[in-house]
């Protein structure tokens, strides 16, 4: 009886760590995208950056 309680607990941990690790999977795999998502803006702001230069140049003459 009791050795039943103790595999019993232990398949319990275990099944508490399987489900900590997929939480953790998931986690990763949403700071992936973020990160992902993170990049292809910071590619889109390089790729305007010339034009946003460009436009702050010709409005500073009218602002002095």
């Amino acid at each position: 009886m009791k050795r039943d309680r103790s595999l019993r607990r232990i398949d319990d941990e275990k099944n508490l760590i399987q489900n900590k690790q997929i939480e953790i999977d998931l986690f990763n795999q949403e700071i992936q995208q973020i990160q992902n998502e993170n990049k292809k803006l910071e590619n889109i702001i390089l790729q305007y950056q010339p034009h946003l230069n460009l436009l702050t140049q010709a409005n500073l003459p009218r602002i002095l």
